[in-house]
């Protein structure tokens, strides 16, 4: 399979990013069963409660790589 993650169907769906340092596991965009040259495009959705206090805000978000061999 070369394509998004089911979780991620068709850009349509969209999941929290993990924190990492909280202890949240990091979950698959794209996955491939066999040798693979593929693209693909994240889009990032952001949804403040109405509690949230207005302001500046950042984020680090990371991308990790791995290759099956």
């Amino acid at each position: 399979m070369n394509d998004c993650a089911a979780a991620y169907f068709n850009g349509t769906r969209f999941r929290q990013f993990a924190d990492i340092a909280g202890g949240e596991t990091a979950q698959a965009i794209m996955v491939s069963s066999t040798p693979a040259s593929a693209s693909g495009r994240v889009k990032h959705r952001l949804s403040a409660g109405s509690e949230q206090p207005a302001g500046d805000y950042a984020n680090v978000i990371s991308y990790t790589l791995m290759a099956t061999y």
